[in-house]
């Protein structure tokens, strides 16, 4: 499963990018499974079906249209409410995500946002934070710097996606 990561490093949102595409959506997948079961206290036992977007060009930016007199991100939220969405699992942060936020309550949904990294947060992020229903910070470090920012969601509850280095101990000697 394991490829060559191309692009940017430093870029946020490539957590996966090593892993071939198929099986990153698995692990979303499970991802959502878990978001499910912990923060909703509601065990789906099937796999969750993630729908697959291009692998390169993903979006850039987010469109807002106008439908009457209203205007939102039209487009997520008839593919939440035609889908039957019960709840909306934002990755990578409030930043790049505010189209999925705003669909969400469009919606009438609950949405998930998983903190990833120590983004900068303008009034538009920490106005959106309002009304997430939760939000999952990798670390305790993350979860501190979302609450000094002004992140406001209904709660946070920290998973700690990584390797745990007190209970990791590598077999080989490190080279003197």
């Amino acid at each position: 499963d394991r490829r060559g990561a191309a692009g940017d490093p430093l870029c946020g949102g490539a957590l996966y990018a090593h892993i071939a595409y198929p099986r990153q959506l698995s692990l979303k997948s499970d991802v959502i499974r878990d978001a499910f079961a912990r923060l909703g206290r509601h065990p789906i036992d099937s796999p969750v079906e993630v729908a697959a977007s291009p692998e390169e060009g993903y979006r850039m930016r987010a469109r807002l249209h106008v439908h009457g007199a209203r205007a939102g991100f039209w487009r997520l939220h008839r593919l939440f409410t035609a889908t039957g969405a019960d709840l909306v699992y934002a990755c990578n942060g409030f930043r790049g995500n505010a189209d999925a936020i705003v669909a969400a309550r469009l919606a009438g949904l609950p949405c998930v946002v998983h903190a990833k990294g120590f983004d900068k947060f303008s009034w538009l992020e920490r106005a959106l934070s309002r009304g997430v229903a939760a939000c999952v910070p990798m670390t305790k470090a993350i979860e501190d710097h979302c609450r000094a920012g002004g992140m406001s969601p209904g709660f946070f509850e920290v998973v700690y996606d990584g390797l745990d280095l007190g209970a990791f101990r590598p077999r080989r000697e490190a080279p003197a």
